[in-house]
């Protein structure tokens, strides 16, 4: 299944993106630092490759909102500069907003602030998220939901939640999928297989074993006929065919059938796509714009993507000329 978003890991090792082949990075399109790992402890650098935090900790997840979550023997928070913010003193800890983080205790899962104050005290079998002002908990297998305040709002009745967006969740009740508003109100019915959280006021559903869009009244945008769909993104969305990847518009028209192995969500004007012959970039109306000759390729950023090509790591512009780091 595609994710919006990013990656979420880049395995330097095989690559050498950045020199380094004894380092595995890790990071997303908004990391300002990049997380590394070496000889099994992880450290931070610059996007120069330049040392920030020195290899200390156990484990550490991506830096974000400019504070990183690290572990010492406890897991706790760090700013870049590596000052403590939250001392080592939980079982486990996620980010859930910015300066709000999900946090393991011997009680149970709670919610913390950006000074380790109590927004949820330590209590439940697990916390989802908290968007919208809608923090998702579970206890036992179902799901409910407090406010910001920690007031229960929505009870134990769900079996699955998404997270809330556009004032809307999926949740599912037995075997089927629906949205509900912030206080429980089925908004669109329980008619789905499977559902997900809006995104720019579409929601990929499926019913049918099939999957589509729909829209936040629950009109249906892109048709049951996909194996996989992507992120709608100006207009136009990767769709899975049987085995390979096309594009589809939003007004249901097919723009390239099913050609490719992969098609990733639209960054930056362009569809960074694999075929048999290698990676490359397509547009929107599904023309080749940089040839699917590389081993590997990332998104674009601000105008430059990473690639390799063989063994060799370098960037390349929107026009596909290399402009650093080149071979």
């Amino acid at each position: 299944m595609l994710k919006s978003f990013v990656f979420i890991l880049f395995l330097v090792l095989a690559l050498g993106l950045f020199g380094q082949k004894d380092k595995v990075y890790f990071y997303d399109d908004s990391s300002e630092l990049l997380l590394y790992k070496l000889n099994d402890k992880f450290g931070f650098e610059d996007r120069m490759g330049r040392l920030v935090i020195p290899t200390q900790y156990d484990s550490a997840q991506i830096m974000k909102f400019e504070v990183a979550l690290v572990k010492k023997g406890k897991w706790g928070v760090i700013n870049k500069e590596n000052k403590v913010l939250v001392p080592f003193q939980y079982d486990a800890i996620a980010y859930l907003l910015e300066n709000r983080y999900k946090i393991k205790t011997a009680k149970g899962w709670g919610v913390i602030d950006f000074q380790g104050e109590y927004i949820v005290e330590p209590q439940f079998d697990s916390i989802l998220s908290l968007t919208e002002d809608r923090i998702w908990v579970k206890s036992g297998n179902k799901y409910s939901a407090l406010d910001a305040q920690a007031n229960q709002v929505l009870y134990s009745v769900y079996d699955e939640v998404r997270d809330f967006s556009e004032s809307l969740s999926a949740v599912r009740i037995d075997s089927l999928w629906g949205f509900v508003d912030k206080f429980g109100n089925f908004k669109i019915p329980r008619t789905y297989q499977m559902a997900y959280s809006f995104r720019n006021g579409y929601a990929k559903v499926k019913k049918y074993d099939k999957f589509g869009y729909i829209d936040t009244a629950g009109r249906v945008v892109i048709s049951y006929l996909y194996d996989d769909l992507g992120e709608p993104r100006e207009g136009v969305c990767p769709a899975l065919f049987g085995d390979k990847w096309g594009l589809v518009s939003i007004q249901n028209e097919v723009i390239i059938s099913g050609k490719y192995l992969f098609i990733g969500n639209l960054h930056e004007k362009l569809f960074r796509v694999n075929s048999e012959k290698g990676w490359g970039f397509i547009d929107k109306a599904g023309q080749v714009i940089i040839p699917c000759e590389y081993s590997f390729a990332m998104d674009f950023s601000n105008g430059k993507a990473y690639v390799a090509k063989k063994d060799k790591s370098f960037i390349i512009d929107i026009s596909g000329r290399c402009v650093e780091q080149c071979p």
